[in-house]
């Protein structure tokens, strides 16, 4: 862990561990940002489980991430995605 914290890796595998999600599961993450949680929590529920990513506002999708964080927003923005 650095100064500032775990960073996105550590916290990703935080979440991880401490919602215990499993195949099959579902997961509602609300204000998922550019989706960076949803990901991980897609994976670790596989093509059974459901994860739903919501954001309210679309530009706070995409904020202070660079391109990337946009790019993945409007990938993710109004989808339903299984693993």
């Amino acid at each position: 862990m650095g100064p500032l914290g775990p960073g996105m890796a550590g916290e990703r595998r935080i979440a991880l561990e401490l919602l215990e999600r499993a195949p099959g599961d579902a997961v509602l993450d609300i204000a998922c940002g550019p989706g960076n949680f949803v990901r991980e929590f897609a994976g670790a529920v596989g093509r059974r489980g459901l994860v739903v990513g919501l954001e309210r506002v679309a530009d706070d999708a995409g904020a202070g991430g660079g391109g990337h964080a946009r790019g993945a927003e409007r990938r993710l923005r109004n989808r339903r995605t299984r693993a």
